[in-house]
């Protein structure tokens, strides 16, 4: 089980923050001892340690040794971001993600395609894009990028486990309930 999360320094993105939350909930709900969160570069040393979860760095896309980057992938590919690695490292299937959570594919493709092509691709304005940043995300993003290094059980760190835990409740509990009303029809 993990015992280290290292994600890159500077600044703070939606995408590496909300993959965070997630797996600091999974983890818990799997019992995992929880993990501390370094906001660093991460060491060759790093990459080869399967205890320690290098995310949104490295360049590398490696369940099995904890490394869950995007940034490898051609300009072209299907937008993925932070998020996405993290649903795949856990098991969870991100089509199913997608339908459910309106706003993963929005993330995926501002992270992975850049404010300009995201905001054609929904159709706006580019400064309509800054109408949908919520100042609670600006305001946690911040915090975030502060921080050096977050430990188990400071304010951060409980909050970023309690915001992972409401989205994969959410995202189970609209799952059972599609495959009740698929019983049922």
């Amino acid at each position: 089980m993990p015992k280290l999360i290292v994600t890159h320094k500077g600044q703070a993105h939606r995408d590496e923050f909300m993959a965070i939350c997630i797996l600091l909930s999974a983890l818990g709900e799997r019992k995992a001892p929880l993990c501390n969160i370094e906001r660093r570069d991460h060491t060759p040393k790093d990459l080869a340690d399967p205890d320690i979860i290098v995310l949104d760095q490295g360049g590398v896309f490696d369940i099995a040794n904890g490394n869950l980057d995007h940034h490898q992938l051609p300009r072209d590919a299907e937008p993925t971001c932070s998020i996405t690695q993290v649903l795949r490292y856990l098991g969870i299937d991100v089509i199913t993600a997608r339908e459910i959570w309106q706003w993963l594919e929005f993330s995926e493709r501002l992270d992975s395609k850049g404010p300009l092509a995201t905001a054609s691709h929904y159709g706006m304005p580019q400064e309509s894009l800054l109408a949908t940043v919520s100042p609670v995300e600006t305001f946690m993003l911040m915090w975030f990028e502060k921080c050096n290094y977050i430990e188990v059980d400071s304010p951060l760190h409980d909050i970023m486990s309690g915001i992972g835990r409401e989205k994969l409740q959410y995202l189970q509990a609209v799952q059972e309930r599609l495959i009740g009303l698929a019983q049922v029809t």
